[in-house]
């Protein structure tokens, strides 16, 4: 039997590569979105749209202000419920229910501090190395800017400016569409 050394080298480096990519593989999915308002008296809400997922809890965490690089952002409210949800649905702060709130809201209190809403869907759908990992966008604003928004308009981000909808809007749109 006769050796091709070019084949060989061929076979070898398709072979490195194949397994070193697989290790990097990452499949990700947007599959649904929240958003944050008030009411023009400080109250707010938190509203998240699964899209057609669903989720069974929303926490708010506070922004990287003076936090250490492998600090974790903090928790500082947390709303759960004993089964998952599905659709758009919305968290009055001031009166959750049917959520339990498993950590009372308390916001920075420095009003430029950024806070962030984020809720994980319920991940279904086959074995975990082949279904993609599935995330809502969270939103993060700070204090000031949400309040410089319209009363009830959602906001889903300041990245660049303020950017809010409609409650209609917000419940119609998910990621993949």
């Amino acid at each position: 039997m006769q050796r091709n050394p070019a084949l060989t080298t061929l076979l070898v480096a398709s072979s490195a590569i194949m397994l070193t990519s697989c290790g990097n593989y990452v499949n990700v999915e947007l599959s649904g979105r929240t958003g944050v308002s008030h009411d023009g008296n400080g109250n707010l809400s938190f509203h998240v749209n699964t899209c057609e997922n669903s989720t069974e809890r929303v926490d708010i965490v506070a922004g990287r202000e003076g936090l250490a690089g492998d600090e974790e952002n903090p928790v500082i409210g947390s709303y759960t419920l004993d089964e998952p949800v599905g659709g758009s649905f919305v968290i009055r702060d001031q009166a959750p229910s049917p959520w339990a709130v498993d950590q009372q809201l308390d916001l920075p209190e420095d009003p430029s501090h950024f806070f962030i809403v984020s809720a994980r869907p319920e991940d279904k759908g086959g074995p975990a190395f082949i279904r993609p990992e599935k995330y809502f966008s969270s939103a993060a604003v700070t204090y000031d800017e949400l309040m410089a928004a319209r009363a009830g308009a959602v906001v889903t981000g300041i990245d660049d400016g303020l950017t809010s909808v409609t409650q209609e809007e917000f419940d119609a749109a998910c990621p993949s569409e």
